[in-house]
């Protein structure tokens, strides 16, 4: 009976202990997501649909990479110049995706906010280069694919986006990604950037439209990196 009991009570200060656990690990949570705004959220629910759609697992939402993506957009936009931060992706592992626009130069960061550009249209863009890429020999077909191929990067975990506005670019958007994804030879490609299994979304049938009115954000491509 007093083993019995003493194992009833280490099961119970078990139960107590990884409730401690969640109860940390929740509030962690909740902090980081407090200090995302409605362009963060969207950046971070838009990329989920599209891995969602190639089976590649969600990505959370990292605030170092946050602030080191929105470090590099106010370098950008203070030099007015739009390029990757080479030297430190490459020293700190991380992936990276551009875009700027010189239509819209407000992001929408407030529910019910008018006149602004939801990430989710810049994620939209980035995407449309499926068109491009041959997922059975996982690589290029004609045109840019790394954007695209980063999004749905099925090691890639994490995700932090900053932007910044430009005199000569407009609204400049930098998108962080760890671990970063391109990186491998053409087997790589075709184990993390799956075919989609959504039917809605085919390499012929990219969900990216943008009037004719409207010019699409601008993005530069890093060439698929061979290793």
């Amino acid at each position: 009976m007093l083993e019995e009991y003493k194992m009833q009570g280490q099961k119970l200060h078990l139960v107590l202990d990884m409730h401690g656990v969640l109860v940390i690990l929740c509030t962690i949570a909740a902090s980081v997501k407090s200090q995302m705004n409605d362009f963060d959220n969207d950046c971070l629910r838009s990329h989920n649909q599209y891995r969602g759609r190639h089976g590649t697992p969600p990505l959370v939402w990292s605030q170092a990479l946050a602030a080191a993506a929105q470090e590099w957009a106010n370098s950008l936009a203070n030099r007015n110049v739009f390029e990757h931060d080479l030297i430190y992706l490459n020293r700190a592992k991380q992936g990276e995706n551009l875009a700027f626009t010189l239509f819209n130069t407000t992001k929408c960061i407030n529910a019910g906010q008018l006149d602004c550009i939801k990430c989710s249209e810049i994620v939209k863009h980035w995407y449309s280069q499926i068109k491009d890429y041959d997922f059975i020999n996982g690589r290029s077909r004609e045109g840019p694919i790394s954007i695209f191929t980063q999004i749905v990067w099925k090691s890639t975990r994490e995700i932090g986006v900053g932007a910044a506005n430009s005199q000569k670019y407009g609204l400049i958007v930098v998108a962080r990604y760890f671990p970063r994804g391109n990186i491998g030879f053409f087997d790589s490609y075709i184990q993390n950037v799956p075919l989609p299994i959504d039917n809605s979304i085919t390499p012929n049938n990219p969900p990216c439209n943008f009037p004719p009115s409207i010019p699409a954000p601008a993005t530069v491509d890093l060439k698929p990196r061979i290793a």
